[in-house]
């Protein structure tokens, strides 16, 4: 190729050492360009290698940090002493002791209409951003009976506006039944104090 370039390839005379000298200027100035070229490219690799490596070290310890506050988060949710259920258009989320009070799982409530399985009523009518509370309440267990709860539905706000709701209970089936002791207790010393002489 460099041949034909300097009109040497196919001459019908020899080269003289002029055209020599010009053909291995030439191939010494390709590989010097190829070296270049080579040199560059490693370079370029090297420095694109090192920035990869970087931001593979950063994302692991993203995934690290990431990971961390799940775990702490799964912890500070299986510790609450109260029902906890996430509710979103993607999934159901349960902590302990919302799966020990109602016996539910998160699988069997995906795709559910939570309020009407739990409560027996939509909050469809309610505004997105409204806050609900209960303080005398029965919600629905997975075997059909029903437990005393105190309930509040708080919605979760989003980039793009309300993107579910969480509700938290709690059983108060204990206290509803020493609230019931007492009134009837109440009740029998009114009866005994009206009926002394």
């Amino acid at each position: 190729r460099q041949l034909r370039r300097l009109g040497i390839a196919g001459a019908e005379t020899p080269p003289d050492a002029q055209q020599w000298e010009r053909f291995l200027e030439r191939v010494q100035q390709t590989y010097t360009q190829t070296d270049s070229d080579r040199y560059l490219l490693e370079r370029a690799l090297d420095q694109s290698s090192r920035e990869l490596m970087q931001v593979n070290d950063s994302l692991r310890g993203s995934q690290l940090t990431l990971s961390a506050e799940r775990d702490r988060f799964e912890a500070v949710l299986a510790s609450l002493g109260d029902g906890l259920l996430v509710l979103d258009d993607r999934r159901r989320c349960l902590n302990a002791e919302a799966r020990r009070i109602l016996g539910w799982s998160e699988q069997e409530l995906r795709g559910q209409p939570v309020f009407e399985r739990l409560l027996g009523h939509s909050l469809d009518a309610l505004p997105p951003t409204a806050r609900l509370r209960d303080d005398d309440a029965q919600m629905m267990r997975k075997d059909g009976s029903r437990v005393a709860v105190a309930y509040s539905v708080t919605p979760i706000p989003g980039a793009e506006g309300i993107v579910g709701s969480v509700l938290t209970f709690r059983d108060i089936t204990e206290a509803h039944s020493t609230h019931i002791a007492l009134e009837r207790e109440r009740r029998q010393l009114q009866q005994i104090i009206a009926s002394a002489p």
